[in-house]
């Protein structure tokens, strides 16, 4: 199974109870419920399954410090001819390793067992349509989604929420996000149910995995995989529907994810709904697949506090403040069972997410975060208060790149912004590299604009309970 520390190789062609591996962990039978008049041909029912692999050796491979893997996996399917094309299997591999920043060598073999397509049944009628879209059942994915349902209010069409989780915990979190936002939707416009969930279970059990299992606490924690697991399970869906577009929300900022400092290296950067990635994506895609799926990021060029902004002057305060009390940002909500705040209030993401919370005058209360922001400018950074750190760094290499002047003083101070724009010209080729520029530029302005704001209200030693941020 693996060589050395570094190089990793899988053979998922293995036999295990008469199955080969592959089958053993497919998520097929979970589309159950896709859709009456959805269809699953075997080449997306392979996508699945080796979607489900790639992730699943990301999990079992420990990263050590920010070395690169390789990667050698043999993976069984049902079209071995079409994965095998170079193109197809290069767009692939190229695609992974801009993930990853690892190495990636796939051989595809002919399935002896593969795991068998689930029957369609659902409760909706044929005549029923659905819209795509992930769904992390974080804030972005709750704004961005209730947002795009009023903005087409009068349309017949569902909005699939396509998600998938390890975690237990997690998924009833995202479930609970779903009945908090069909249940806004229903009071602002009288429609019973606009969102649907389409949720994914992976189980990287011992049973399931046999002599590959590896302990959770000793599992690769970065998971870059998830951007590929994620979104390659929305295309599955997209394509079995019939529609070639899948929609993805994200702020801007969030999708980009510049090094928050200089030191940081690529495989510290999740890249999920990076522009480039979801470029990448969509080439291989339409390269197995025969048609196009396109990734559509309503808020690629949009702040995080500018898509709160939407939801309060839509929903109001108060009905705002609920949908958004059920999402979940927090870096360490997985490893917090035993506390009532399911969000630390300090990492990176809870920072992010109370700025932008902030710029939207939603006034959470301060119970829902475990620590209080007045800690953190009293803490250190062993306290664990590094997050703040972190992201004051980061702003000043904004002003820094600013003061370079404009765009080009932006790309000086962050050269990744280069693969940013390459991505969104691809994405988006009605757009000039000016446009997309300037796009970008004024973009990072607003999103300095919430940062300062909340830097500003902690400087003065504000702890941000609600009575501070009511409104006059």
């Amino acid at each position: 199974m693996k060589a050395d520390r570094y190089e990793h190789r899988y053979n998922f062609a293995r036999l295990v109870n008469g199955h080969d591996q592959l089958a053993v962990l497919s998520v097929a039978q979970q589309l159950g419920a896709l859709s009456a008049t959805a269809t699953l041909t075997p080449r997306l029912l392979d996508l699945l399954d080796v979607a489900v692999a790639v992730y699943t050796v990301d999990r079992l491979s420990k990263r050590y410090g920010h070395t690169s893997r390789r990667f050698d996996l043999t993976l069984p399917v049902r079209e071995p001819e079409a994965w095998n094309d170079s193109e197809t299997k290069s767009a692939l591999e190229q695609t992974l390793k801009v993930l990853t920043e690892d190495q990636w060598t796939l051989t595809f073999v002919r399935a002896r067992s593969p795991a068998a397509a689930a029957t369609m049944l659902s409760a909706y009628p044929p005549e029923q349509t659905f819209r795509a879209a992930l769904f992390s059942g974080g804030l972005d994915s709750v704004a961005g989604a209730m947002n795009r349902a009023f903005e087409t209010p009068g349309a017949g069409d569902k909005l699939l929420l396509v998600a998938g989780s390890t975690s237990t915990r997690l998924r009833a979190k995202q479930l609970a996000a779903v009945e908090a936002m069909n249940h806004a939707v229903k009071i602002r416009t009288g429609v019973a149910e606009r969102f649907v969930p389409a949720f994914f279970k992976f189980d990287l059990s011992q049973d399931d995995l046999g002599e590959w299992y590896v302990d959770s606490k000793l599992q690769e924690i970065s998971q870059r995989t998830r951007g590929f697991i994620f979104p390659v399970l929305g295309a599955v869906a997209a394509s079995a529907l019939g529609t070639q577009n899948l929609l993805v929300f994200e702020n801007g900022v969030g999708a980009i994810n510049l090094p928050l400092v200089t030191a940081s290296l690529g495989v510290d950067q999740s890249r999920a709904m990076h522009p480039l990635h979801l470029s990448n994506l969509e080439r291989f895609l339409a390269r197995l697949l025969g048609h196009a799926i396109r990734f559509e990021n309503p808020n690629a060029f949009r702040t995080k506090g500018e898509m709160c902004q939407d939801l309060v002057a839509e929903l109001g305060h108060d009905a705002a403040l609920e949908v958004v009390a059920a999402s979940v940002s927090c870096d360490s909500f997985g490893m917090r069972h035993d506390h009532p705040s399911e969000h630390c209030g300090r990492c990176t993401s809870c920072l992010l997410r109370r700025a932008a919370t902030l710029s939207a005058q939603l006034r959470e209360d301060s119970s829902f975060y475990l620590h209080d922001l007045a800690e953190l400018q009293r803490g250190q950074p062993s306290d664990g208060t590094q997050g703040f750190a972190l992201m004051r760094m980061f702003a000043t290499r904004l002003d820094k790149g600013a003061r370079r002047g404009g765009m080009r003083g932006l790309l000086g101070e962050f050269p990744e912004l280069r693969w940013a724009r390459d991505g969104l010209r691809a994405q988006r080729p009605e757009y000039t590299v000016e446009t997309i520029d300037e796009r970008l530029e004024a973009m990072f302005v607003r999103y300095k604009a919430e940062w300062n704001a909340l830097d500003a209200a902690l400087s003065k030693r504000e702890s941000l309970r609600a009575e501070v941020l009511a409104t006059p």
